[in-house]
């Protein structure tokens, strides 16, 4: 699907021509190796798979010819080539946000100047270079750039408080050994606090890093290419990332340069071509810390593309009546995993215009960018769709009443009834659901008809099974001893499938593992059952609540409470209901959110739970262990959304450790309504 993307050659260059022919002898070795490694694990027989049935002709037939995936291109160049050579590519736009606008001209001449800046830098092979952006025209520049320089950008995060952020860039900072840090002005103050940070944990463990002596780009807001809308931008970036309200102000970190500058440098240069080889890092993105503290996950050029291709086969599926070059609507920040397959991947294949938006808890900045971009292709997740087809039909009915989209996707968490419906009804186009995780790259399955069920991407391998704690998973297992028809733990091969986690090897072992075949299996940490081919996700391993052995999903609990009139939102979690945390049993507890003005009473909720008649005795909490939040307090949710149980559920255990000798054994409800009530949400970020 993807051709070599080979450099031009000036006929009259001798010399050109011969580095020519060597670059494509390497990349057809390359080719040849990744074809030797593909043939030394046994192959799938995908007939055989309950869901080979619901993939369309095409794919069934690629399937059976093509049993392993054809190794794609590994070149950035090749991926986004005929964008970039498109015959309107001055006037097409390729990408806005924050009131600013790309065309594909900009947007390549930029990208490609500041790859010759990077080049210039003489970094060693495969150096790393941590951006810190939220999602804007300047981010993608930033990140193309990267990738066109050959290096490696570092996905930072830029969701949280000011004190948030500062420990997060000096963990990833040192995680990552970034070489140079290319981020915002308005993040001054945190660059500067961060890079100590940095230089403490890196002490620490006995490195010899100075991260004090990196270079640092800074970019003003959109000073790529100056437009307008700056200071309105400015204050919703403020709300969005923790920076600074006066971060326009901001003194830049000692030593570094613009980005406009980096840019203008880059500009009088010629760039200089390079080959990747298939397990060489592409990018080094994080967890997005749901289950605990974010790890660092090198996604391979072979994860990258082939996850690519994947994707690509299902979308096209999909797009087979979407209209040439179709508008993207993408609310989601391109620091994770979703966003960012969608911006680079998404966006060349389908030669589409990419909206972004910095900050989807912006009522206003939705609507605005919704209206502008008429999308063809909406991204979002379960709770931003819900609340824009129940907060905002009346005026989403009409920016959709002369053009429905051809496609709504929504991954990161599971889509509910009701925003199913409500997106129907207002949108006019059905949900299609998606799932994955950073750890495949970005996806592993998608409906194939909306609301049907997910069904595994194409040269993508799921099992359900129940491995035994016990087990010897250090190479060699043999799953198909493990697999169930029920529910169990959801396991996922292919080669989206990351090698592990960077620099953990204990946690790379615990959550990564080889089968008698040879093939690597991902334990996702999700539970699912597959019923018909479809796979059904149940809940998250870590956030499943043991109730006297029984298994008790939180996301089962959170489903009835949110019916309760007056309910915004609810968090389920386990306390655990002794001090000894080798005892595995818990009590179930439910924190819930008021719509703004409304009054709810723990007496109403559990009411609600018990009438609902969808629970079993063993899933109720007791009327103590209902904690309804006071207004202005929020449930925890990463920046896509997801509720942080773990994080909440890791509190209470600490609370509970550091007074345990004060504590009996087994602790009373009222102890464990004590510890509810002291916990801290961290104004919900």
């Amino acid at each position: 699907m993807f051709p070599l993307g080979f450099p031009r050659m000036k006929s009259d260059d001798r010399n050109e021509f011969w580095t020519y022919v060597t670059v494509v002898n390497r990349r057809l070795c390359f080719s040849l190796a990744l074809l030797f490694f593909c043939s030394s694990v046994q192959a799938v027989n995908w007939a055989d798979k309950p869901w080979f049935k619901h993939y369309p002709d095409n794919i069934q037939k690629k399937l059976t010819t093509n049993p392993e995936l054809s190794p794609p291109s590994i070149d950035i160049e090749a991926l986004w080539g005929d964008y970039f050579a498109t015959s309107d590519a001055a006037t097409r736009i390729a990408v806005t946000g924050l009131q600013k606008k790309l065309t594909v001209n900009q947007l390549d001449r930029q990208s490609k100047a500041l790859a010759v800046f990077l080049q210039r830098q003489k970094f060693p092979d495969n150096a790393r270079v941590a951006v810190m952006m939220p999602s804007s025209p300047e981010l993608l520049v930033t990140l193309l750039g990267v990738f066109r320089a050959g290096l490696v950008p570092v996905i930072v995060l830029t969701a949280g408080d000011h004190e948030m952020l500062t420990v997060k860039l000096g963990q990833q900072l040192q995680a990552s050994g970034a070489s140079m840090l290319i981020g915002m002005k308005t993040h001054s103050k945190v660059v500067d606090a961060g890079i100590d940070v940095a230089n403490r944990l890196e002490t620490e463990r006995g490195g010899e890093s100075d991260f004090s002596s990196i270079p640092l780009v800074m970019s003003g807001v959109m000073d790529a290419d100056k437009g307008r809308g700056i200071v309105g931008g400015l204050k919703r970036l403020a709300v969005t990332t923790g920076a600074s309200l006066q971060g326009k102000t901001q003194t830049p970190p000692r030593g570094s340069i613009s980005l406009s500058q980096a840019i203008n440098i880059g500009e009088s240069g010629e760039l200089r071509y390079f080959q990747k080889k298939p397990d060489d890092t592409a990018i080094l993105q994080f967890t997005s810390g749901t289950t605990g503290t974010p790890k660092a996950i090198p996604i391979s050029y072979k994860n990258l593309f082939s996850n690519h291709a994947q994707v690509v086969d299902i979308l096209q599926h999909y797009m087979r009546d979407a209209p040439e070059n179709p508008s993207m609507w993408m609310p989601l920040p391109m620091t994770h995993s979703f966003g960012l397959l969608v911006a680079l991947g998404v966006t060349p294949t389908v030669k589409g215009t990419l909206h972004l938006v910095a900050d989807p808890r912006n009522a206003k900045e939705l609507m605005s960018t919704l209206s502008n971009s008429q999308p063809d292709m909406v991204f979002g997740v379960d709770k931003l769709l819900h609340r824009l087809a129940t907060g905002m039909s009346e005026s989403l009915t009409k920016v959709f009443e002369n053009k429905k989209p051809t496609l709504v996707i929504s991954g990161a968490s599971a889509t509910r009834s009701t925003t199913r419906t409500a997106v129907q009804r207002v949108f006019g186009t059905n949900i299609t659901e998606g799932y994955g995780m950073s750890e495949t790259t970005v996806a592993i399955a998608l409906e194939l008809e909306p609301g049907a069920g997910l069904v595994p991407l194409p040269y993508v391998d799921l099992v359900i099974a129940n491995i035994p704690d016990d087990a010897d998973i250090s190479a060699g297992i043999d799953l198909e001893m493990y697999a169930v028809d029920d529910e169990g733990d959801v396991l996922v091969s292919g080669d989206n499938v990351c090698s592990g986690y960077y620099d953990c090897p204990d946690e790379t072992a615990k959550t990564f593992i080889v089968d008698k075949h040879g093939r690597r299996w991902i334990k996702t940490g999700d539970k699912g059952v597959l019923k018909e081919g479809h796979l059904k996700l149940t809940g998250r391993s870590k956030e499943i609540i043991i109730v006297g052995g029984q298994n008790v999903n939180p996301e089962s609990i959170e489903t009835i409470a949110n019916t309760v009139a007056g309910v915004q939102e609810s968090m389920s979690i386990g306390i655990q209901k002794y001090t000894d945390t080798a005892t595995a049993d818990e009590r179930v507890a439910l924190i819930v959110n008021p719509h703004p003005g409304h009054e709810v009473s723990p007496e109403q909720v559990l009411k609600a739970l018990r009438e609902s008649r969808g629970l079993e005795a063993h899933e109720l909490p007791v009327e103590e262990l209902i904690h309804v939040l006071k207004p202005g307090v929020v449930l925890p949710r990463t920046p896509l959304f997801k509720l942080k149980r773990v994080p909440v559920k890791n509190q209470l255990a600490d609370m509970i450790r550091k007074h345990s000798s004060s504590l009996k054994e087994e602790l009373s409800v009222k102890d464990q309504a004590i510890f509810l009530r002291q916990v801290s949400l961290e104004g919900g970020k």
